[in-house]
């Protein structure tokens, strides 16, 4: 994935998302916006957490690649 993300996203480390998850949004009815590079990796991500018990996650359609297609902003 190219250097940016989406401003105020926070950003784990990839394939730590669901070691990391509890300590850094410990409420599980948090609404969780997960996007990747374009939109592979995020959904199984969202797949998982919600078999952890994360009751509002989706998957950004087209990820990061859709969303400055669009000319959304990045930081």
């Amino acid at each position: 994935m190219a250097a940016g993300r989406i401003p105020g996203a926070i950003q784990p480390g990839q394939r730590t998302i669901e070691r990391d998850i509890e300590a850094k949004i410990p409420d599980p009815a948090t609404p969780l916006v997960l996007y990747c590079g374009g939109g592979f990796r995020s959904a199984l991500a969202a797949d998982n957490l919600q078999k952890m018990g994360y009751t509002d996650v989706i998957s950004m359609d087209g990820g990061m690649r859709g969303w400055r297609e669009k000319g959304l902003p990045t930081e």
